[in-house]
């Protein structure tokens, strides 16, 4: 299994092919290209034009993969806000709602702040430069946007990871520190909206 290639994602994304060629989803689609092509900024410009069915597919597309990851009970790390990509026998759109950042790979997963969650995980022989592990203080769409999309409850740093002799390490997330846990980081105090996410 490959760090982005896991069960949960690659079934995420062929649920995502099959949901966006659902006419609801079609329609919302077209409204939104609609919607970028009736705007003076960006459908007042040649390259506005051009890109405006892309951009609305990939605003629907990070709107799905929102959803797939929205439920606390059953969290999982979605790769989502990412350019088109082809693998495991799949094309998949790129998805996206914002300014594009290429040298990160983001995946995120719902927490509830009151619940206590194990992330297991493995640095692999040749790892990224660096990667985080961040919990928001809310909701991105909720709470005032900021740099990072909204403010930071907890942060662990690649940096800080102990990991064993064979690169495993476990992260606690929860709002009280686990015993004996040598990683843990703190959500928000509210339930539902809060993130966890990894880059």
């Amino acid at each position: 299994m490959s760090a982005l290639g896991t069960p949960e994602q690659l079934a995420a994304e062929a649920k995502l092919l099959e949901l966006l060629r659902r006419p609801e989803l079609v329609a919302v689609t077209e409204q939104i290209r609609d919607l970028y092509l009736a705007d003076p900024v960006n459908g007042g410009s040649p390259a506005g034009r051009a890109t405006a069915d892309e951009a609305a597919g990939s605003l629907v597309a990070a709107a799905v993969g929102h959803a797939f990851v929205s439920d606390p009970a059953r969290p999982f790390f979605h790769w989502g806000a990412c350019a088109p990509h082809r693998w495991h026998g799949m094309d998949v759109p790129g998805s996206g709602y914002g300014i594009d950042n290429p040298d990160n790979v983001h995946r995120r997963a719902a927490i509830d702040g009151v619940s206590t969650y194990r992330i297991r995980a493995r640095v692999p022989e040749r790892p990224a430069a660096q990667f985080s592990f961040i919990c928001y203080g809310g909701d991105e769409g909720v709470l005032p946007v900021t740099r990072e999309g909204a403010s930071i409850a907890d942060v662990l740093l690649s940096s800080q990871i102990e990991a064993d002799a064979d690169g495993w390490f476990e992260v606690t997330v929860g709002p009280e520190p686990v015993a004996g846990a040598t990683h843990h980081l703190t959500p928000c105090r509210r339930a539902p909206g809060c993130w966890c996410a990894t880059r």
